[in-house]
Parts: C-alpha cells; structure tokens; sequence
C-alpha cells in the first residue's frame, strides 16, 4: 500500500466520534490528563540529572525538564529554570556548567576522607615497579 492508501484504509477504521476528537481544533482545545505538574517535572529532571554525574550542561537541565514537564512547561520557563533554579551551583557566574550543593557536598565529603586516610598506610609495592604475570 502506499503512504496515501494506508492513510485513507486508517481512516476508514475510525468512528465518527474518533474522527472528530482528532480534528486539530479539538486536539489544540482538549486539557492533556495525567501529566507531571511544574514542580513534579523540575524534582524528577534534578534527580535524573545529577544521579549519576555530578556537573550537568544548562540546556540538558532545560531539556530534561521539557521532557519531564510536557505540555505543561513552556521552553522559556524551561530555560529561566536552569538559569535560576536555587538548587544549582555555577563554579563561576557565566560558566554554562551546573551542580547542585549536596553534589558539592559529596565532592568535599569524599577529598576529606582521602585527605584522612593520607600516609596512614603502608603505599602499595612500597616504591617498587609492579610487572603483571600472565
């Protein structure tokens, strides 16, 4: 069948009131239903984010929340979130690179216990060079 054939054969499938719920005025005009409000969408996208990195690009944080926000955030609001959500830390005010403060935190928390556990132990191979055997 070609692109128009299986077209017209779709739309022979379709009841009057399935016709009509797809016509673009009803489409455009009808409130979407079970979507994540703002602030679900903004939690989900941070978490998702900063789970497995600790730094993240402005314009993902943006894109994930258009992903998580769908029909309900605005890719200007989308944006201004990225740009001045409170919960992101710039390493210096242009830098289009985000963090958030408890990633920092984990960050300071992990050199303190590198720094404390310095010459406490015994270096491995004690200076010598190590040959792998096969």
């Amino acid at each position: 069948m070609t692109e128009e054939e299986q077209l017209a054969n779709w739309r022979s499938q379709l009841t009057p009131e399935e016709r009509h719920s797809l016509e673009t005025v009803n489409v455009k005009g009808s409130r979407t239903r079970d979507l994540l409000d703002r602030e679900a969408a903004e939690s989900i996208a941070v978490s998702h984010l900063f789970e497995r990195s600790n730094v993240a690009r402005e314009l993902h944080v943006a894109a994930m929340l258009l992903r998580r926000g769908l029909g309900r955030v605005s890719v200007a609001e989308a944006l201004s979130f990225s740009r001045q959500d409170g919960r992101f830390v710039r390493s210096f005010p242009e830098s289009r690179f985000l963090t958030t403060r408890e990633a920092m935190q984990e960050e300071t928390d992990m050199l303190k216990l590198v720094e404390a556990g310095r010459s406490k132990f015994e270096e491995i191979g004690k200076g010598k060079t190590l040959e792998a055997h096969r």
